[in-house]
């Protein structure tokens, strides 16, 4: 992805202002946005006649939302009207025209004051509300009243003449209401079109630091009831197609298609289906893979859980912080996308159902056995069930040194107290160092750093906490913590 400089194409207080909003941008999505926004205003101005829809299209968990959002409020630092929806939040309604009306009228009421906006956003919302009473009995009644002779005509033969007649006036009469409320409904969508037209050159001529074209965002849609999820796209094209106004509508499109096929079948081509309601699609960029962890850590929360997790001494390293463990050994582990998403998921768990007689959870070894079992599932398993304590040690590094596609030059670091400087430790000492305290009663454990042989490990040893070493030599509720997270791994990986 090129990285656009945003000073080519804003002044200097809206890069001081966007920067701010992007200042947690771990997926490289401010330039995305900026391109294709620059991209969109560059075609509004050869065609100011057209509307647009576009498609935002991403993976589940590749930050489409935070993609949305702040590319709504980077859209409002550019002085362009902009309407954010979020699809997902009003899925619970029957109507999702009356929902998304009723969200464009009041974020327009909040973001035009001057006179002339509110009456021409008075006028359209008058229009367009006309609408609304075909949608309504259609809900009450469960089908349109064009739909109600073929209802009532299925039963006639068991009606008597008198009453068939009676029918038939019947019908006729709500044949014509029908026929005069289609032609309502084609009446008000043409007002609401006209008016929003005199809306917007109002906006365009008169009122100052907004640019056209008006944004329109819709999210979550990928998540909504395949019925809400096509009549909200379906309104969308058909009364939406207002020069000025664009649509950029997130999605995962292959999950909506997926949805669209469970109505209509798997022989539908909803690929196809779906392409008529866009103009065009973009799709956001696969992350890096470290900057995705990262991310999904964030989103989590879980980087702020310092009541939950224990760190290396944290006063001794600068880099030793909850992101900067995660992301060595996620580099160590060489993740995927989709593992950095159990990973997550996985560490969530534990920490929720951590139990809170056992301490702080040791952020660095317990993120080492989930990422373990990530990626080696069955030696896992075989390792920390099938293998006596005292052979642990040594199948684990004898089968990770056998392993050619881990980054085995990512590194934890220690501070050795007599060198006096920061000493690399390879990633597997890790699990070295805890597997070894499993080995140990309370008190051995807590002076086992006196006597400890390997004076690599002895030092990377003095680096647990203090207060571990503590409690470990008036009881064993560390030693019984340590103990416990093979088993809290391979349980919380049965959440898909």
């Amino acid at each position: 992805m090129i990285n656009l400089n945003f000073s080519n194409y804003l002044n200097e207080n809206q890069e001081d202002q966007i920067k701010k909003i992007w200042e947690n941008d771990k997926l490289d999505r401010a330039s995305e946005s900026l391109y294709i926004i620059e991209y969109i205003k560059k075609k509004y101005e050869v065609n100011p006649k057209q509307s647009y829809v576009m498609n935002i299209n991403g993976e589940w968990g590749f930050g489409k939302t935070y993609f949305m959002q702040k590319s709504s409020e980077m859209l409002k630092v550019m002085e362009h009207p902009v309407i954010y929806f979020d699809a997902w939040k009003n899925d619970y309604t029957d109507n999702p025209l009356l929902a998304f009306i009723s969200e464009l009228n009041e974020s327009m009421s909040d973001h035009f004051k001057d006179d002339g906006s509110k009456k021409y956003l008075k006028d359209a919302y008058q229009a367009i509300k006309a609408t609304f009473l075909h949608i309504l009995m259609k809900k009450l009644t469960g089908h349109a009243l064009e739909e109600l002779e073929e209802k009532i005509n299925a039963g006639k033969d068991e009606l008597d003449d008198d009453f068939k007649d009676g029918i038939s006036s019947l019908m006729t009469k709500a044949a014509t209401f029908a026929l005069s409320e289609h032609n309502a409904v084609k009446d008000s969508i043409k007002s609401f079109i006209e008016k929003m037209k005199i809306l917007l050159e109002h906006i365009h001529n008169e009122v100052e630091h907004q640019n056209l074209p008006l944004f329109i965002l819709i999210d979550e849609l990928d998540r909504c009831r395949p019925s809400y999820a096509i009549e909200l796209l379906e309104n969308i094209k058909h009364i939406f197609d207002i020069p000025g106004v664009v649509f950029f509508i997130a999605t995962d499109s292959k999950q909506l298609a997926h949805s669209i096929n469970a109505i209509y079948g798997n022989n539908f081509a909803s690929d196809t289906y779906l392409k008529r309601f866009f103009d065009q699609e973009y799709t956001l960029l696969a992350p890096k893979r470290h900057n995705f962890g990262q991310f999904l850590l964030e989103q989590s929360k879980l980087n702020e859980s310092k009541n939950y997790f224990v760190l290396f001494e944290p006063m001794r390293a600068k880099d030793n912080t909850i992101t900067s463990t995660y992301e060595i050994l996620g580099k160590y582990f060489n993740l995927s996308l989709r593992d950095h998403q159990q990973v997550i998921n996985s560490l969530e768990t534990i920490t929720l159902t951590y139990p809170t007689n056992a301490g702080k959870i040791h952020f660095a070894y317990m993120v080492f056995l989930i990422m373990f079992k990530q990626k080696f599932h069955h030696q896992f398993e075989y390792i920390f069930f099938n293998t006596s304590v005292d052979k642990r040690i040594k199948k684990l590094e004898e089968f990770l040194d056998s392993q050619e596609n881990l980054d085995k030059d990512s590194l934890f670091y220690y501070f050795d107290t007599e060198l006096k400087k920061r000493v690399p430790f390879a990633i597997p000492l890790i699990a070295t160092v805890y597997l070894n305290l499993h080995n140990k009663e309370g008190k051995e454990m807590a002076s086992m750093y006196d006597y400890e042989t390997n004076k690599h490990i002895k030092s990377i040893y003095k680096q647990i906490p203090e207060d571990l070493k503590t409690m470990c030599s008036e009881n064993d509720r560390v030693d019984y913590a340590t103990k416990l997270y093979p088993q809290m791994v391979l349980q919380a990986g049965n959440f898909k």
